[in-house]
């Protein structure tokens, strides 16, 4: 997930929280690191929830499992950050203190929500740029799930498991982010092009329906 911050573009500034520089911004500034920090550890929580009863029975397969969850969601977020970049506009990962919020009381319940936070994208950018950058997300954790399927034909046993997981994982994390729904990724890309819009969800959809039937 991705959003827009009304300011200046990459080139001009290195964040919207601190003082413009005539500098090229660093690659990651420490405050970025911090957000994604807690919010790895949030998402990091979901499979220790799930897994809790593995954890000292089966160790490796349970830290397997926060892995695969932290790289969906941080490859996602990540695809975003540096779509945005590549595309010429300051892009950083935040907090969002309702998100944590709503993470952390989802945890209690049976339905989980894992939105700790999001990119936020400087400038406004033309309507190609805005839905090439929602798409990068969720392609990333197509890809990823077509890598853990593959790897789970090649292995047996709880690697197999692992890789399928990881398949089922990225594919919903992209189906469900490619919904036609405000603030999500696919409302930005379906307002660029239906076309790729209903490409990438039914691609993703189908994959996630292949792996759980």
């Amino acid at each position: 997930m991705y959003r827009l911050y009304r300011g200046p573009k990459i080139e001009a500034t290195t964040s919207w929280f601190e003082a413009p520089t005539p500098s090229r911004p660093q690659l990651f500034t420490l405050e970025e690191l911090h957000h994604l920090s807690v919010a790895l550890l949030l998402v990091s929580m979901l499979p220790l929830l799930w897994l809790r009863r593995l954890l000292f029975r089966r160790p490796l397969v349970v830290l397997g499992a926060v892995a695969i969850f932290a790289a969906a969601f941080l490859l996602h977020e990540l695809g975003h950050r540096f779509m945005a970049r590549r595309l010429g506009y300051w892009a950083e990962f935040r907090l969002s203190p309702m998100g944590v919020l709503i993470t952390l009381l989802s945890y209690l319940t049976p339905l989980k929500i894992v939105a700790p936070g999001a990119v936020y994208v400087g400038g406004l950018p033309p309507l190609g740029d805005y839905g090439r950058i929602a798409l990068a997300g969720p392609a990333v954790n197509i890809a990823q799930a077509l890598i853990y399927m593959a790897l789970s034909q090649v292995t047996g046993g709880w690697l197999h498991l692992l890789f399928g997981l990881g398949a089922i994982i990225n594919s919903s994390l992209a189906a469900f982010n490619l919904l036609p729904l405000p603030e999500f990724d696919g409302s930005k890309v379906l307002n660029w092009s239906w076309k790729i819009w209903l490409l990438a969800l039914a691609a993703s959809a189908l994959l996630y329906i292949h792996l759980v039937l």
